[in-house]
């Protein structure tokens, strides 16, 4: 039995961007649960990067911009203040500060991976530069 269901790009990014929303929800207070957290954040960014090098330019160019709106609608939240959402007798506080947290690092860090990587992208595609010492064997002198 196959399992390339897992490969597959939106569960990799799924897995990815929950990893580093969980090291974003973690409280990093202590120097384990920062070794941690950084542990996650890196994995994420890896998965990150293997679903960005399977897309298509314009789809990861979609992908980067859907996460940062996603980014800039989370932090909204942030601008009003947590206290004033949180403040319904319905809504636990540290469990909304906790998902609140762990959303803002996942786009926050996925939108700049993904942008980065569509960066490179863009950067590797023109980047081709003759060399002249090239020119120079074959007897081709263009000055």
């Amino acid at each position: 039995m196959r399992y390339s269901h897992i490969r597959s790009s939106p569960v990799v990014l799924t897995l990815a961007l929950a990893s580093i929303g969980i090291a974003g929800a973690m409280n990093t207070a202590t120097v384990p649960r920062t070794v941690v957290a950084s542990a996650l954040v890196v994995c994420g960014v890896y998965g990150v990067a293997t679903v960005a090098r399977r897309l298509s330019k314009p789809r990861l160019v979609r992908l980067s911009i859907g996460l940062w709106l996603a980014f800039i609608a989370i932090a909204g939240v942030h601008a009003v203040g947590l206290e004033t959402f949180a403040a319904t007798p319905s809504t636990p506080f540290i469990a909304f500060t906790t998902v609140i947290w762990a959303v803002t690092w996942a786009t926050l860090i996925g939108a700049s991976a993904g942008t980065s990587f569509l960066a490179f992208r863009e950067y590797a595609a023109g980047s081709y530069v003759a060399h002249p010492e090239d020119s120079v064997v074959d007897g081709e002198y263009d000055f």
